[in-house]
């Protein structure tokens, strides 16, 4: 293959292009800036929920960027969501309640669409500051777009 022809690069987050203490490289963030100065679309792969995964690339200095988030259930060109497949709010509020009535060991983001809040039942990584720590159970279910994913 030649390299001319290659027009996207799709990177994960976690684990690959981001350090193991969620931080970028100044590498990192001037090869992505060269690849998009050169025409090639960079798509940013990750569970991450969107808001979590543009704070990571904070420092790169391009809004030309594109997110597959969630595992897949949000695309985002630059800022603007493409594509939501958001799980209903009152199935996603009854699978908290099962883990919790089970209490089960689990971890779950939920994004509340709505208002752009992130929440978590228990924070893994201090690291992710974007995170409040509440019982999930209180999220109420009048917002009509959560999107959780089971992050353990």
């Amino acid at each position: 293959m030649d390299i001319s022809e290659i027009s996207v690069i799709a990177i994960d987050l976690d684990g690959t292009l981001l350090r193991s203490d969620s931080t970028l490289s100044d590498r990192s963030i001037k090869a992505i800036e060269q690849c998009v100065i050169q025409g090639l679309h960079i798509v940013i792969a990750t569970a991450r929920p969107f808001l979590s995964a543009k704070q990571r690339l904070s420092k790169v200095r391009t809004s030309k960027l594109y997110y597959i988030c969630s595992n897949g259930a949000a695309i985002y060109q630059e800022d603007q969501p493409i594509y939501i497949d958001s799980i209903d709010a009152i199935v996603a509020q009854e699978c908290i309640d099962i883990f919790y009535s089970h209490e089960l060991d689990f971890v779950i983001s939920v994004e509340v669409a709505c208002t752009g809040n992130l929440y978590t039942n228990r924070k893994d990584n201090p690291d992710d500051s974007l995170f409040e720590v509440i019982d999930l159970r209180s999220i109420p279910v009048s917002y009509t777009h959560l999107r959780a994913h089971e992050t353990s």
